[in-house]
């Protein structure tokens, strides 16, 4: 009998367990996602983009909410692409306006909000979009960097919702 064959598993699960350790931060408490055209700040199309929990499953129909002067009853994050309206193959930077960073009329912004707590904007990130598969769903790869020091980053694959939306 070879020895290769053991050898072989034994150094597959050690690449396996490296990756968990040493790969990329990632918030896998931020479960399902959801792409939804709607409108920026000047009234220019914007693609949004909501990460939640599994505890707190989003839907089409059910979007996080956060209350004036209160804080979200639940945890997620938001990202608002502007420019789009629907899901586009690319690469997106998100910024704070700074001059080191893009302004974020050229590609959007990001908002990380903590169950009974509070939401903290992003400072950089790049969001980069696959192609949408036949089902209409869109894989996703964020990289994001909050203003409180906090990272995010992960892969999920957004379902689209239809809406629509009429801006300016």
């Amino acid at each position: 009998m070879s020895r290769f064959p053991p050898l072989l598993l034994a150094c597959l699960l050690t690449l396996i367990a490296s990756c968990k350790l040493f790969g990329p931060d990632s918030d896998d408490e931020f479960s399902n996602a959801l792409l939804i055209p709607s409108c920026g700040p000047t009234d220019g199309p914007a693609l949004d983009i909501y990460l939640a929990s599994g505890e707190h499953q989003v839907t089409c129909s059910r979007l996080p909410y956060v209350p004036i002067g209160q804080p979200p009853e639940e945890s997620f994050i938001s990202i608002k692409l502007l420019g789009i309206d629907e899901p586009e193959k690319g690469i997106f930077e998100l910024g704070d306006g700074s001059e080191s960073t893009p302004p974020y009329q050229e590609g959007g912004q990001a908002h990380r909000c903590v169950a009974r707590e509070a939401c903290t904007r992003s400072e950089r990130g790049t969001v980069i979009m696959g192609a949408a598969a036949e089902d209409g769903r869109v894989p996703i790869t964020i990289n994001i960097r909050f203003e409180d020091g906090e990272r995010v980053a992960g892969s999920f694959v957004a379902e689209r919702c239809e809406r629509w939306m009429m801006c300016g």
